[in-house]
């Protein structure tokens, strides 16, 4: 619902300093998220868009948001580290090479990761100038996050009809990064049962 006028979405998480509400804005900030949900209710079922506006409705009347009011206004992230700590977590028996950032770098090494008490290791930076693969992946995050921009802002219709336009090098190129993004997820996941190197 919020993706069919980013726009608006965008106007509105700004000028009530979203996720850093001000508890005099609870009430404003969730009628007009109310108004979104009524003006778009048709891209959910019925009952799903009813549900919605009923706890939307229903928050009204708590006495804080805890998740959205008291921190800093229009602030999503102030550093990176719990993004780099979450990465060695969940790829645990992944080598993992960071580009140089100093603060998470600092951060981690205050706070040692630890499993089964044992230090994690399994994490270094390097400076990009000197790791090709980190090169790479620059390039590659640099595509997925305009892949991901453009899949938030065209519609399905409109999906389609590009893809099946795709001819020569882009739906090569297209394919490929399809197969890296399968293959990536069957790393992760170890499917088929006969990749477990990873267990």
């Amino acid at each position: 619902m919020l993706r069919c006028d980013l726009a608006t979405t965008i106007q509105l998480f700004h000028a009530f300093g979203y996720p850093g509400l001000a508890p005099e804005g609870r009430r404003p900030f969730l009628d007009k998220l109310i108004e979104i949900v009524e003006r778009n209710s048709g891209v959910l079922p019925d009952f799903n868009a009813m549900v919605l506006k009923s706890v939307l409705k229903a928050g009204r009347a708590l006495a804080s948001l805890d998740f959205i009011e008291g921190y800093p206004p229009n602030l999503f992230i102030d550093e990176f580290s719990t993004f780099f700590q979450g990465r060695i977590a969940i790829f645990k028996n992944f080598a993992h090479i960071f580009d140089m950032e100093k603060i998470v770098r600092e951060r981690l090494l205050k706070a040692p990761l630890t499993s089964n008490g044992k230090p994690v290791t399994n994490f270094r930076f390097a400076d990009s100038k000197d790791e090709p693969g980190l090169q790479i992946s620059d390039v590659i995050v640099g595509v997925m996050g305009k892949m991901h921009t453009y899949f938030t802002n065209t519609g399905p219709e409109e999906v389609a009809a590009d893809r099946a336009a795709l001819v020569g090098p882009s739906l090569e190129n297209a394919q490929l990064l399809s197969g890296m993004i399968s293959a990536s997820h069957a790393e992760k996941y170890c499917i088929p049962p006969s990749c477990c190197q990873c267990a």
